[in-house]
């Protein structure tokens, strides 16, 4: 679990970084990048209810991604605030391609 200050919780910060951010596609993920901002890195996570209808197969989903985001967070910039919008083909990826993925655009946004 990501401690409290590692994480983006308000509504406005998740607009801001769809309006602000850079977008970083892959197949089974957007991730928004907004850079340079104050304090740790903040990393928030979202699985519409498109995606599944079942919260336990969108809850999967974020704690995988979550899982790889906390793993290289000391490696991480701070003041880079991200989020990951997760697509339904993930439901079908492997959890060690999804977590390839999630380090690759880390690697890809230079935030890692």
């Amino acid at each position: 679990m990501l401690s409290r200050e590692n994480r983006l919780s308000a509504e406005f910060d998740f607009h801001r970084l769809r309006r602000e951010g850079r977008r970083y596609g892959t197949p089974f993920f957007n991730f928004f990048l907004i850079s340079n901002q104050k304090g740790p890195a903040r990393f928030g996570f979202v699985v519409s209810s498109r995606v599944s209808r079942l919260a336990t197969q969108r809850n999967r989903l974020k704690r995988i991604v979550r899982a790889q985001v906390e793993e290289v967070l000391p490696k991480i910039r701070s003041g880079s605030w991200g989020a990951f919008w997760l697509r339904e083909v993930a439901l079908q990826a492997d959890s060690k391609v999804l977590r390839q993925a999630v380090e690759e655009t880390l690697r890809r946004a230079k935030i890692l």
